[in-house]
């Protein structure tokens, strides 16, 4: 196997407070494992800095899901924490930290108060996400989308929604399956490779982290196979890849590797035609395939 196309080292803080002990570590291999699977791979590798305990009593910090007004909220509790490390943890933290708390923390990814904690040497401790422990793999792969490529959550207005990690597919199987994320977010991570679409490429050709393009009718449309989902996807790309929105979605099988992407797509793609993609995108998504149910 190749390797990963990025790589990141993680810091990673287990947090105890005044009436709760810290959580044993996460689980963090099925989490390296989903990564290494997304796109051409993601190696996110976690940097264990132990355990602090903060001198205040849990419920101080966690009002609603620990996304309160400061100082009880969790960016005090981010903040607290970076300065209860010992010297040698301190010397492993970075831009970026991972924490695990106990419950009744909601998972979330946040910046620091006051343009983050100074760590020294001009660096400093600025976004951190906060998971509960026994987060499942899909949550804490949601907040690390967050925390480590700025990807933004997928909602309505884009028409994403189960396709991408970062809308509700990160929750498939209650959390346990994720979805990957879409390709626009690859795209914007570095994580995908694209080619020009022609008439005649398979749909094989789509294998994971390889994507297509393709002008159609002055739209430029950017395609990718969904093996997870069985679907053929397309999305409408915007000024940025991470402003772009869902323009078909077909179901597909392993036999349809063989068959031109275009063909495939061809009903969807004459219905867009009929259609203002900006103003009734909703008519133009889940189209099935002709003989299809």
């Amino acid at each position: 196997m190749s390797s990963p196309a990025v790589r990141h080292e993680l810091p990673v803080l287990s947090l105890g407070f005044a009436d709760v002990d810290a959580p044993p570590r996460l689980d963090f291999a099925p989490v390296s494992a989903f990564f290494a699977s997304v796109g051409t791979g993601v190696a996110v590798e976690p940097v264990w800095l132990g355990q602090v305990r903060l001198p205040k009593r849990i419920a101080f910090y966690a009002q609603n899901g620990g996304m309160g007004r400061p100082p009880q909220n969790s960016q005090a509790v981010a903040e607290e924490a970076v300065h209860a490390v010992g010297t040698e943890a301190r010397a492993l933290l970075s831009e970026r930290l991972l924490l695990v708390a106990p419950p009744p923390f909601w998972p979330h990814t946040w910046r620091l108060l006051r343009g983050g904690v100074h760590l020294g040497e001009r660096k400093f401790c600025v976004r951190y996400s906060i998971v509960p422990s026994g987060a499942t793999v899909g949550a804490v792969s949601h907040e690390l989308g967050h925390l480590l490529f700025d990807w933004p959550d997928w909602d309505r207005d884009t028409g994403v929604k189960e396709e991408c990690l970062m809308g509700t597919g990160g929750y498939r199987h209650d959390g346990a399956d994720p979805v990957a994320p879409c390709a626009p977010l690859l795209m914007s991570a570095g994580l995908a490779r694209a080619f020009e679409l022609d008439a005649r490429t398979p749909l094989g050709d789509l294998a994971p982290g390889v994507v297509a393009t393709f002008v159609y009718r002055g739209r430029s449309l950017l395609f990718e196979w969904r093996h997870d989902i069985e679907r053929l996807v397309a999305y409408q790309l915007g000024p940025s890849p991470l402003e772009s929105r869902l323009a078909l979605r077909i179901r597909t099988t392993e036999k349809d590797a063989v068959r031109p992407v275009l063909a495939l797509a061809a009903d969807s793609l004459f219905r867009i035609a009929q259609h203002d993609l900006e103003r009734d995108i909703s008519d133009c998504v889940s189209l099935p395939r002709r003989g299809t149910s």
